[in-house]
């Protein structure tokens, strides 16, 4: 699940793959995310500031690598079967998120939404919304995998 700063407003579905960033709100959240997982304390957090640096200069030199490409095409199955079930889709973009790294296979972070926002976050508490979004991503899921 997604949150933004205090001021900014977003609603929907976000697919990230591990690439160069597509923009500076896609690289802020992989800085933002990347240092949670540091726990946030002062030298951790710096490590991991360090860390996400680190893979983006190992992504300059690897930007044709085949993963990417495939984790693309698997983000774009997930992102139209959302759509077509009635999700509200934002964008697939690209970031360095560290959960994501070492993967051997294609793979996505899918944001599920916007807790900041008061009616997203209604929504993703609703089991019915929760069922719906399961759905649409197992969807794209088999249908990549048909595909591919």
């Amino acid at each position: 699940v997604n949150a933004l700063p205090p001021g900014r407003h977003a609603t929907g579905m976000e697919i990230y793959l591990m690439a160069l960033p597509t923009d500076k709100d896609a690289m802020q959240l992989a800085k933002i995310e990347n240092a949670e997982l540091a726990e946030g304390n002062g030298d951790a957090a710096k490590a991991a500031d360090k860390r996400t640096q680190t893979l983006l200069n190992i992504l300059g030199n690897m930007q044709q690598n085949a993963k990417i490409t495939e984790s693309t095409d698997f983000a774009e199955y997930l992102f139209n079967a959302g759509k077509g079930g009635g999700i509200q889709m934002r964008r697939v973009a690209q970031a360095p998120f560290f959960v994501l790294r070492g993967a051997s296979m294609p793979a996505v972070l899918v944001e599920m939404g916007f807790l900041t926002e008061k009616k997203e976050a209604r929504l993703l508490a609703a089991k019915a919304y929760q069922e719906r979004m399961a759905t649409a991503i197992a969807a794209g899921i088999e249908k990549y995998l048909t595909n591919n």
